[in-house]
């Protein structure tokens, strides 16, 4: 399943959408547009966004 997050990246902090495939256990891994480092993106079962790393 794939989705999309507008989230601060906590690389660079900038605020950016990223789209992602989220898997089973509820990870993603997405790119940030500014600084071009992977975020990895961890939802509940509702798609409300956890944590970031």
């Amino acid at each position: 399943m794939s989705a999309t997050f507008t989230i601060p990246c906590p690389k660079c902090g900038s605020v950016s959408t990223f789209k992602t495939g989220v898997s089973r256990s509820g990870t993603g891994v997405g790119t940030c547009r500014n600084c071009h480092k992977s975020v990895r993106i961890q939802v509940d079962g509702k798609g409300n966004v956890v944590r970031t790393s």
